[in-house]
């Protein structure tokens, strides 16, 4: 059960911060920033907003008695694995011909579930108790 609600609060927190990363890459893209370069910042300012909503409330539990700079540090590095996976699925609508918005969205997606799984195991880890799956 508290993987579903996991889940369920980490794509309301994935919401949230893809408004924030939309709202990012389409302000960029319009003062003329190239796709790329507007993917990193936004992905950036994302990423921060993702790590304290996930912190406090998506994973608030398994949070408990963890160094908040180490959490980052795992976060950080998980997050820049999606950001490579996402980059790679930009980079390639991009070259196949979507418009930067299509790709960006197609980036998304491709990143939700990898990035939940490695949070999960990585960064926000509890054991898990076999009613709590």
């Amino acid at each position: 059960m508290r993987v579903r609600s996991e889940i369920i609060k980490f794509a309301v927190v994935g919401g949230a911060n893809t408004v924030m990363d939309l709202a990012v890459f389409v302000a960029l893209i319009g003062f003329g920033v190239p796709p790329l370069m507007a993917h990193a910042a936004s992905y950036g300012a994302g990423t921060i907003q993702s790590f304290f909503l996930n912190r406090s409330w998506t994973f608030g539990g398994s949070s408990a008695g963890h160094s908040p700079w180490r959490q980052f540090g795992r976060f950080a590095t998980v997050n820049l694995v999606s950001f490579l996976l996402g980059s790679m699925i930009l980079w390639a609508g991009l070259g196949m011909g979507l418009p930067p918005l299509a790709a960006k969205l197609a980036s998304i997606l491709g990143g939700f579930f990898c990035n939940y799984g490695l949070n999960r195991a990585f960064v926000f880890r509890v054991p898990l108790s076999p009613r709590s799956a």
